[in-house]
């Protein structure tokens, strides 16, 4: 474009550009940042102690229930989740290492909706695995009461 259109089509559009940076964008406000609650820690000693959490929830003696035995789908070599356990821990390290892939599947605020439960709990949250867990008398259902004591515990 040539001629005088052209000169004012180019001062409108500078004028428009001058306007819409003048305008800038409003600020929003989001509040503060949101705080992330803090990690979930029942009792170590629980969780490893024989007929405690590992016992009961994790290695049961009912292998078909079990999450890490016969290479289960939650080993720390096979695993298919971010729930990847040593299935035989001999060492406290095993076993600390255990615990804290564990307590991040903890809600200590409501327990019972813990993904340590949910996930095997039949009904509850969708399991590859399957439901694994079937209660059929709450509150007494195991291994998901002893979970909840021992989330209440700490």
């Amino acid at each position: 474009m040539r001629g005088p259109g052209a000169a004012r089509f180019r001062l409108l559009l500078l004028g428009l550009a001058g306007l819409a940076g003048l305008s800038g964008c409003p600020t929003v406000d989001v509040g503060d940042m949101p705080i992330s609650p803090p990690p979930c820690r029942p009792s170590f000693q629980t969780f490893m102690m024989s007929g405690g959490i590992w016992d009961t929830a994790i290695n049961p003696p009912d292998q078909s229930k079990s999450c890490v035995a016969m290479n289960g789908c939650h080993t720390s070599d096979t695993g298919r989740s971010a729930l990847r356990l040593i299935p035989m821990p001999v060492s406290d390290t095993d076993w600390q290492a255990n615990y804290e892939v564990v307590t991040r599947f903890l809600n200590c605020s409501q327990p019972e909706a813990s993904p340590l439960i949910t996930k095997p709990e039949a009904g509850t949250d969708p399991h590859v695995g399957g439901d694994l867990w079937q209660c059929t008398n709450p509150p007494d259902c195991e291994p998901e009461k002893t979970i909840i004591e021992w989330i209440n515990a700490r």
